[in-house]
């Protein structure tokens, strides 16, 4: 029987940000990002590519206690 593959193990962190808006630098020497947004928790899913969408609302229900 085959292996069932269920990709890359991925850990998530729950994290405050406590800085300014001109403390976030995406222009670095190698970016891996091109632009940056504040969105709201309830418009956040809505932004997120939508096959991740699923994973993404599973990773927020966990951490809403925090929220």
């Amino acid at each position: 029987m085959g292996r069932k593959i269920s990709g890359p193990k991925t850990r998530w962190y729950l994290l405050k940000f406590t800085g300014q808006n001109q403390d976030i630098n995406v222009a670095t020497d190698d970016p891996e990002f091109s632009d940056w947004k504040w969105v709201s928790r309830d418009n956040i899913i809505d932004s997120i590519v939508e096959f991740k969408r699923e994973m993404y609302q599973q990773i927020f229900n966990e951490f809403s206690i925090y929220l």
